[in-house]
């Protein structure tokens, strides 16, 4: 994992109360969302989308409206969800 998950992990970072329920740290929904997260922010910082154009990817992708696509919502089924989605999206071309 990296330092960004490890801090998640251990509660120094939290999503804003606004924005999802957080998830004890160590529990298997924080581990999930990291581990969500980790896919779906490599989509956005490798290039292959901007920021904003990868959430409205991922509310699609989870036919949700773009204001409900937020990790920090979702739950663990949810969060494995945004991991294969990732994972299957690396094998195609985007254009």
């Amino acid at each position: 994992m990296g330092e960004y998950a490890n801090d998640v992990m251990r509660g120094f970072l939290r999503a804003p109360r606004s924005i999802g329920a957080p998830a004890p740290p160590g529990s298997a929904l924080a581990r999930a969302r990291c581990e969500a997260h980790a896919a779906f922010d490599y989509l956005w910082k490798s290039g292959r989308f901007s920021r904003s154009q990868a959430y409205v990817w991922l509310a699609e992708q989870m036919d949700l409206p773009r204001s409900r696509a937020h990790i920090s919502m979702f739950d663990t089924e949810q969060c494995g969800r945004v991991v294969r989605l990732c994972a299957a999206l690396d094998f195609e071309v985007v254009e």
